[in-house]
């Protein structure tokens, strides 16, 4: 309704960030914006999913694909210009950010820190039964800060470190012993699986499922 009311002679820029989060009521909403936008109006639609974006509005879009800061010189930003920030949680920050420095520092801001402290701490816990998917399921689903991609994002960075702790060391250490019984070959597998989830979950309505299918798999291997 705002873009509507500009005034004549003015240009206007409209700006909808993560477009494939869109619910298909907003973005049919918005697709009649964008099939007839007010004169001097430009919208921007921002995506990392373009594939997740609705067909028939993506259609209508001009593309113009911005790629991702190369994962060295985000680490490298990330380190001169927010220093504050402590080194243990750079590379977890800027893997679920998907290497995008300034939503890292978003994400470091909003406290996700935090969460993967806790999940560090939970993933252990269901692999020796004292947490149940089911349990962290809905622990995770109450959480209302976390989007899903972020812990997966997370997630697949705490995978790459749990087999390298198997590969490299020839002794774990007593805290990591219960990384013993994980079969290596089945987390090889499952590892490219994980990022598969992510298209998965987009729009779906009860992640909470989705998330105890995929702990489920977790104390499986």
């Amino acid at each position: 309704d705002k873009l509507m009311l500009t005034a004549s002679g003015m240009k206007r820029v409209g700006v909808v960030l993560q477009a494939d989060k869109l619910t298909n009521s907003a973005a049919n909403a918005l697709l009649k914006t964008v099939e007839e936008p007010p004169d001097n109006v430009h919208l921007l639609l921002i995506s990392d999913a373009i594939a997740q974006v609705l067909p028939t509005l993506r259609s209508r879009c001009q593309k113009l694909f911005v790629p991702a800061p190369i994962q060295a010189d985000a680490a490298a930003w990330l380190a001169q210009e927010h220093a504050e920030i402590p080194t243990s949680l750079r590379q977890p920050l800027l893997s679920s950010a998907k290497y995008g420095p300034l939503r890292a520092v978003e994400y470091y801001t909003l406290g996700y820190a935090d969460l993967f402290a806790h999940w560090s701490e939970a993933l252990p816990a269901l692999r020796l039964g004292k947490l149940s998917p089911i349990q962290f399921a809905g622990e995770f689903a109450g959480k209302t800060g976390a989007p899903t991609d972020v812990f997966i994002g997370w997630l697949s960075d705490y995978l790459n470190a749990c087999l390298l702790k198997l590969l490299l060391p020839p002794v774990l250490s007593a805290q990591d012993e219960w990384l013993y019984k994980i079969n290596r070959n089945a987390l090889c597998v499952w590892m490219p699986e994980v990022q598969g989830v992510i298209p998965s979950l987009r729009g779906q309505a009860n992640a909470q499922m989705w998330m105890e299918q995929l702990m489920l798999k977790w104390v499986k291997l």
